[in-house]
């Protein structure tokens, strides 16, 4: 499993804290600027959250498979999701670790689409089948049969509805949703 670490000064003055004060008043009297006690405690929970988002995406990536979610059509043309998972091989690689590796499948476009902050596409089917991958942002597919699921960095969906009523798209939170995607055969 990776294990990631990382570090946050909340130094005050300090670039990366976002945290100033004012030093102009007689020397150990500061008053903050820009920050309070109330909106440091935001965003220290706002990075605990991504972390743990981060954290559960790569847990949940770090098993013996891959798992993706596919969007298909059934004969009568109504979506659905079902997971579907890739083997995960080891092998030593060129590092100082062994790593882990899917067997290559066909492919030759890459494309990258964002999508704004408040987009929303109703029905429409896939433009080709194709794996998108998530980079940033959180979106909702919502599927014909009622199903939503929602997905964050380090998702990959397979959409194949490619024919019928097809899937909603929406971008969720107040980012733009980064995707790439990769049509397949």
């Amino acid at each position: 499993m990776a294990a990631w670490a990382f570090y946050v000064n909340l130094t005050p003055n300090s670039p990366a804290s976002g945290l100033s004060y004012d030093q102009s008043d007689a020397p150990g009297r500061r008053k903050p600027l820009y920050f309070n006690v109330l909106y440091e405690m935001i965003v220290n929970t706002l990075l605990l959250f991504a972390l743990t988002v981060s954290w559960n995406v790569c847990w949940a990536q770090d098993g013996q498979q891959l798992r993706y979610s596919v969007v298909y059509a059934d004969s009568e043309g109504i979506t659905h999701f079902r997971d579907e998972y890739l083997p995960w091989q080891k092998t030593q690689g060129r590092g100082n670790a062994p790593v882990s590796v899917t067997a290559l499948m066909d492919a030759q476009k890459i494309g990258f689409l964002t999508l704004p902050k408040g987009y929303r596409q109703d029905w429409h089917p896939a433009p080709s089948k194709r794996f998108t991958m998530v980079l940033s942002g959180v979106a909702e597919i919502e599927v014909g049969d009622g199903e939503r699921r929602k997905f964050g960095p380090g998702s990959v969906v397979l959409v194949t509805d490619v024919q019928g009523r097809g899937h909603r798209t929406k971008v969720l939170g107040s980012r733009e949703n980064f995707v790439v995607w990769v049509p397949v055969p």
